[in-house]
């Protein structure tokens, strides 16, 4: 996927995100503005190969009355396409670099002391060297650690770096495509036999539980990460999830109390930042798949 296609598939998730929590969404918006959204997603052609059932949305008023009826089928029309939604971002094996890519930019522009932007430069040159040409000033200043700033305009050479990053990001998809083309022509062809399948098998259950409980992991880390949540507000997201996390050790019985809390934290995750959505998104998806 190129990197504008990665944007277009995160808009589509806000967008859904947008229709399951908005409580000033009213059955009707999110019946019509879903369905079109499922085509407009189908169309663009990602991957994306739904077929979900529109007509159980709505029920049929005998009174003919002008007035609709809808169903849960709706919410639930709707978390199946976050679900295949987050599934597309998560084959991009390259996209937790882009979220890197992007937190160093988002890192950068809240800067704005000199001392801090020039340590920046220097951070982020050493970072990406070999994969990003900043210029010959960012390459002098960090020649010389930084004694001959005064020569130079710091805050020309910080918005440059950032305006490198953001070129990057454009440039990153495709170089990963190339490079794994490049792999995947050069692996030999091996036959799997039928006792390496039933081998599969047999382990599958177990690499699951490492993966999800591995994905927790990564979730934590990067709350801890998000810069728009305050201590209380770190604490009090970390401790809904090890709820969801507690809930999945035993799942029977109690897929509707982790549906509900998975509801509960999409809500709260929706008024936050971006950079929460991203950093909770993957666990809640992932828990929603394995109900």
């Amino acid at each position: 996927m190129t990197y504008r296609q990665i944007q277009q598939v995160e808009e589509y998730l806000k967008e859904v995100l947008y229709l399951i929590n908005d409580v000033n969404v009213t059955d009707d918006q999110r019946y019509n503005k879903g369905k079109t959204l499922h085509k407009q997603i189908a169309a663009s052609k990602f991957g994306y190969s739904l077929v979900l059932d529109w007509q159980k949305c709505q029920v049929l008023d005998l009174s003919n009355s002008p007035t609709r009826y809808y169903t849960n089928k709706i919410k639930l029309n709707l978390e199946v396409m976050l679900s295949a939604l987050q599934g597309i971002l998560d084959s991009v094996v390259f996209y937790p670099y882009i979220l890197e890519i992007r937190k160093d930019i988002e890192k950068g522009k809240k800067i704005k002391n000199g001392d801090a932007k020039e340590r920046f430069v220097t951070e982020i040159t050493i970072k990406y060297q070999g994969k990003v040409d900043f210029g010959k000033n960012v390459e002098k200043i960090l020649k010389n650690d930084g004694l001959l700033i005064l020569n130079y305009n710091i805050d020309a050479i910080h918005q440059g770096v950032l305006q490198k990053l953001e070129l990057y990001l454009l440039e990153v998809c495709e170089e990963k495509r190339v490079i794994k083309a490049q792999s995947q022509s050069k692996q030999p062809i091996i036959q799997v036999n039928q006792n390496q399948n039933v081998n599969q098998n047999v382990n599958q259950n177990q690499e699951t539980k490492v993966s999800v409980s591995l994905l927790f992991e990564d979730c934590f880390k990067a709350i801890d990460d998000c810069e728009t949540l305050d201590e209380s507000e770190t604490k009090e997201i970390k401790t809904q999830i090890q709820e969801i996390q507690e809930l999945l050790k035993d799942k029977k019985g109690r897929k509707k109390s982790i549906k509900s809390k998975i509801g509960s934290v999409l809500k709260w995750v929706a008024e936050k930042g971006s950079d929460v959505m991203l950093a909770v998104l993957p666990v809640l998806l992932q828990s929603l798949q394995g109900l």
